[in-house]
């Protein structure tokens, strides 16, 4: 099992005997984060820290490729297979942001430290929201026998900050808009493809206790 998984990530709710569900204990680290990350002093150290959080995500979309939810009395119920697709498109976002991907300088080059933090630190808890999605769909799937997938949006509402810094420094007067121009292109492309992955982890999913119910 990944690194996030085997230290942050706690036993799914519908198998959990004994064990608690701490989904605070994630939260602490993204908070001491948050904390230990106050300052970018560059570009390096906002792309080191974006490449932190992306193996976060990397840790949590391995454990809900690995551990899916499932009902035997419905071969069709894949929660979490819908939300594989929003997970890897946040990872896709956080790489764009902290690789330079062709041989045009990075479009944050000339931005201040200080930008650069806020921007890390509307980022920085992106893992904990996702995190916090999946335990909250594995603990009404082991209560009640269904999954509260709209949630998802709050994923998609936690992406909005960062995408809304990104716009506003490729939209700023000052900016080169030639340099910039294919980057604002793809950011407004992934926006769409996220939103549209969103709606589809949001649908509601019957589980077997729904179909009994509708059968009498």
């Amino acid at each position: 099992m990944s690194r996030l998984a085997r230290s942050n990530r706690v036993t799914p709710s519908h198998t959990r005997a004994t064990q608690d569900n701490n989904p605070i204990r994630f939260e602490g680290r993204v908070v001491r984060q948050v904390r230990a990350w106050a300052q970018v002093s560059d570009l390096a150290g906002f792309q080191a820290r974006c490449q932190a959080v992306v193996h976060q995500v990397d840790d949590l979309l391995q454990y809900v490729v690995e551990h899916p939810l499932t009902n035997d009395a419905d071969l069709g119920f894949r929660p979490f297979q819908n939300l594989i697709p929003v997970i890897k498109l946040s990872r896709l976002f956080l790489n764009k942001l902290s690789r330079v991907t062709s041989d045009k300088p990075h479009p944050f080059s000339e931005v201040s430290p200080d930008e650069l933090t806020i921007l890390i630190k509307a980022i920085v808890r992106l893992p904990d929201k996702i995190n916090t999605f999946i335990n909250r769909m594995e603990d009404h799937f082991s209560r009640i026998g269904v999954v509260d997938s709209e949630k998802v949006f709050d994923i998609l509402d936690h992406l909005q900050r960062p995408i809304k810094i990104v716009k506003h420094h490729l939209d700023h007067p000052e900016s080169p808009q030639g340099l910039h121009l294919q980057y604002r292109q793809w950011i407004d492309v992934w926006n769409g493809h996220l939103c549209r992955a969103g709606c589809r982890a949001s649908r509601p999913h019957a589980t077997w206790k729904n179909d009994i119910h509708r059968s009498y």
